[in-house]
């Protein structure tokens, strides 16, 4: 079936009016989205060229990271991320944060039938922006839908991104060793909300966390450098480092994340 062809302002309002997550650039258009990876994507370690390896991505969101690995040469990249689009919760929040997520996650519905005419033009049937990006910037990104819990049915890659996810998880151990077992040569963590140093964690040997499900419904913990650290190790990683860290800015809400970027080696 034949869809009619979207014009300039047509395109122009889905990038400025969805419900973005990154600031994405193509084709003299800006998405809307809550954070900006261009003006940080230096703190993060990245080679300039993954030519002949291949990544994968766990928990791409809109897919800045997966369609900057593309850009950068590598021969296959493969994004995986819980979120079906189609209205159901993606993450396993508490009781309590429950209702709240249930309203943002039934937004990608509603957006869906807003956007119908796009989402449609590139065949994609449900409000997944990573789908309609790749094929607006020509881009081969192998998507998967599943959960980082459980990537045994993916090959391994050589290198491996999992981005501001361990936060979200009720469990990040097994979530790190389901990485470990997914990594060739490296994996690459960020932390969102992390934990900065203090009295506290120093005097705990900053291989602590801190539990705040209680009134941050799809947060469960704040995460220091040396309790991931600590997880990879258990996990297998033979070595750890922390790359940097840095404010990274919520564009929505006008508030500054500290991350960690951390890189573990198999």
């Amino acid at each position: 079936m034949e869809h009619k062809e979207i014009d300039g302002k047509e395109l122009e309002r889905f990038f400025t009016r969805a419900n973005w997550y990154h600031v994405i650039r193509s084709n003299n258009l800006t998405t809307s989205g809550v954070y900006d990876i261009d003006e940080v994507v230096h703190h993060y370690g990245f080679d300039k060229d993954y030519k002949e390896r291949t990544v994968l991505e766990v928990g791409p969101s809109d897919g800045y990271f997966s369609f900057l690995f593309k850009k950068r040469g590598a021969k296959i990249v493969t994004a995986i991320d819980s979120n079906t689009y189609d209205g159901q919760v993606a993450i396993n929040v508490t009781n309590k944060g429950r209702k709240s997520y249930e309203d943002k996650y039934s937004a990608y519905k509603k957006e869906y039938n807003e956007f119908k005419h796009v989402y449609e033009y590139y065949g994609v049937k449900t409000s997944n922006k990573l789908l309609v990006l790749s094929k607006i910037m020509s881009l081969n990104i192998n998507y998967l839908n599943g959960s980082v819990y459980n990537l045994e049915h993916i090959e391994n890659h050589d290198v491996v991104f999992c981005g501001d996810l361990l936060e979200h998880l009720r469990d990040p151990i097994s979530a790190i060793e389901q990485l470990y077992s997914k990594t060739n040569q490296k994996c690459i963590i960020t932390v969102s909300t992390a934990l900065t140093k203090s009295i506290r964690n120093i005097f705990y040997g900053d291989s602590y966390l801190r539990y705040v499900g209680h009134h941050a419904g799809g947060n469960f913990f704040q995460l220091s450098y040396g309790a991931v650290r600590n997880m990879c190790i258990s996990a297998g990683f033979s070595k750890v480092e922390l790359f940097d860290e840095f404010n990274l800015k919520n564009n929505r809400h006008k508030t500054i994340n500290k991350h960690l970027v951390i890189h573990a080696w198999k």
